[in-house]
Formats: structure tokens, C-alpha cells, sequence
């Protein structure tokens, strides 16, 4: 499988720290959870391009582009994220948003083969030529799989416990997409920040001794909620499911199955506030898919 790590979207300069209390008014902790992040070994100054407008010394509008290298149906491609754009509301109505928007669609039109963002408001991005692509998750019931209790269970990620963070990042750069239809192959950095914005923690990284990688997920009830797979080789839903520490009837998957061979349904879905938008030649168009979450923009 072709590899885009070696291709990298390189920032002209490291994100400008001046623009966390701009994020922070949109986004309240998002600083704190950056920060966080960044003790981690994840850092949003050295993923994030930055194109911002100034008034005197203040930040008052901002958008970053991170590089997204992505296996898009079985081929690498080179595509870019757009994240965090947002005007001071005291500087809207001066043009802050469509003069940082242009700049961002004319340096990325150059650079890659297209781009993406996610936005509760995909009307404020149709000028610039974005379209909204609908996503779907995948679910199987009917299981009766899980309940190991004992060594081989999936036991939690802590980053105070001694060598956690050292399997954490092992894993991290072995990592393969789990799944060729939309996976991402850039920077592990660029996951684990994504994780650390969304939850605040690594509350939904668990290691498996057994499978030798980790999962990242949820269990509500005898639901299960996959989020990820992060490690050299995907294992089999069905080794997935035995280290599970309780009973699974029911599984909710948040990335495309095409590596895991069985029976999925597929309904529309998107996280509250994450509309998929995309601007360029997008070959999942009509097709049924999802974005990992780890791999957002």
C-alpha cells in the first residue's frame, strides 16, 4: 500500500500562540486541552499552518491548515484540513473571514489535490467552493462476543502509569489506516491531538497485551462503539470483540469496514457540529463512508 508519510504540508512558521484566546472565545478550553496535548508530545504549533488578520498586537481572526496524506479508495493522495476558523465576533462584518478564506483556497489550490473541514455552518464555505459530503457509520447486531476479564481484556491507557506513554507512542508510529477506503497516513501527532481536543484525556485508548496495538473506544451498555484501530496490523473484528472486558450485542463502527469482512448496515451520521465539506475531486462522493475521528481536521 502506497505510504503519504513522506509528503508534508510544511508550515512557512509554527502556529502563532497568539491566537488560543481568539480559539478560546469559539471553543472554550481549547487552550487548556492544546496545552495538554502538547505535554503528550502532540503539538498544535507544529501541526498547524497558520493564516490570521491582526488588529495592532490582537489576533482577531484566524484559520490553520493542517496536511491530511490519505489512502482515499485503495490510492494515496495529498489533501489538506482547514480547522479553527473563526472571526472575533467585536471584528465581524469587515471582510477578516473571506480575505483568510481566499488566502487558504488560493495556498492549498497549489499545494495539494484538495481540501476538507468540518463546520456547523457549511453556508458561510459554498462561496469558497466547498460542497457537503454526507458520511455514514456501520453497525452490526445480534452479537454475543466479549467479557474477558482476565490479562488479555483491553485495559486502559494512563499516561501516570509507568510505560503507558511509551506503548502509546509505539503503536502511534507503527500505525496503518484502518481502512483503505478513507484512512490517514500523515503525522501520528495529528491523532493523538484530535483525541486530546475531543475528550480532554486518552479515556478512550485501551491496550490489548494479546493483539498487540490499541483500540479506541467506548462501551455503552452492550454497545460498543469502535472509534480506531491504532497498530501495524488490523486483527479480525472477532479477536476485537474477545478482549473485550463485557458482553457485546452490538457494534458501532466510526470507520470504514472494508478491512472487516462481514454484514453492515450503514446509516447517515454526523458528529453535532461536523458537516464533512470538501473542495476538490472527492472519489467517495455517493459512496458510503466515515472520516475516523482521529483523523478530523
Amino acid at each position: 500500500m502506497p505510504d503519504g508519510r513522506l509528503w508534508r504540508l510544511v508550515p512557512e512558521s509554527r502556529s502563532d500562540p497568539r491566537v488560543l484566546p481568539l480559539l478560546d472565545s469559539a471553543w472554550p478550553q481549547i487552550s487548556r486541552r492544546a496545552a495538554s496535548a502538547a505535554t503528550l508530545g502532540a503539538d498544535w504549533h507544529a501541526l498547524s499552518r497558520p493564516f490570521i488578520r491582526e488588529h495592532g498586537r490582537r489576533v482577531v481572526a484566524h484559520a490553520g491548515i493542517l496536511s491530511l496524506p490519505l489512502v482515499l479508495n485503495g490510492r494515496s493522495a495529498r489533501w489538506a484540513g482547514v480547522h479553527a476558523v473563526c472571526t472575533d465576533p467585536a471584528f465581524r462584518g469587515r471582510g477578516h473571514f473571506k480575505a483568510i478564506m481566499n488566502e487558504v483556497v488560493e495556498t492549498c489550490s497549489e499545494e495539494v489535490e484538495g481540501m476538507l473541514l468540518f463546520t456547523g455552518n457549511p453556508e458561510l464555505y459554498t462561496r469558497f467552493g466547498f460542497e457537503c459530503v454526507q458520511e455514514h457509520r456501520f453497525l452490526c447486531r445480534n452479537l454475543h462476543a466479549g467479557g474477558e476479564s482476565g490479562d488479555e481484556a483491553f485495559r486502559p491507557i494512563k499516561k501516570d502509569r509507568l510505560g503507558d506513554l511509551e506503548l502509546l507512542w509505539k503503536f502511534l508510529k507503527e500505525a496503518k489506516p484502518s481502512s483503505y477506503r478513507y484512512g490517514f497516513t500523515g503525522d501520528p501527532q495529528h491523532m493523538l491531538l484530535n483525541e486530546v481536543l475531543a475528550c480532554g484525556d486518552l479515556e478512550r485508548f485501551y491496550f490489548s497485551p494479546r493483539l498487540e496495538g490499541l483500540a479506541v473506544f467506548e462501551i455503552l451498555g452492550a454497545s460498543l462503539r469502535l472509534y480506531d484501530w491504532i497498530g501495524a496490523e488490523l486483527p479480525d473484528l472477532e479477536e476485537i470483540l474477545a478482549c473485550m472486558p463485557r458482553r457485546i450485542h452490538r457494534v458501532e463502527l466510526y470507520f470504514s469496514p472494508d478491512r472487516f469482512p462481514r454484514a453492515w448496515t450503514s446509516e447517515p451520521m454526523a458528529f453535532a457540529g461536523d458537516q464533512l465539506m470538501v473542495r476538490g475531486d472527492f472519489p467517495l462522493k455517493g459512496q458510503r463512508f466515515m472520516v475516523p475521528p482521529l483523523a478530523h481536521c
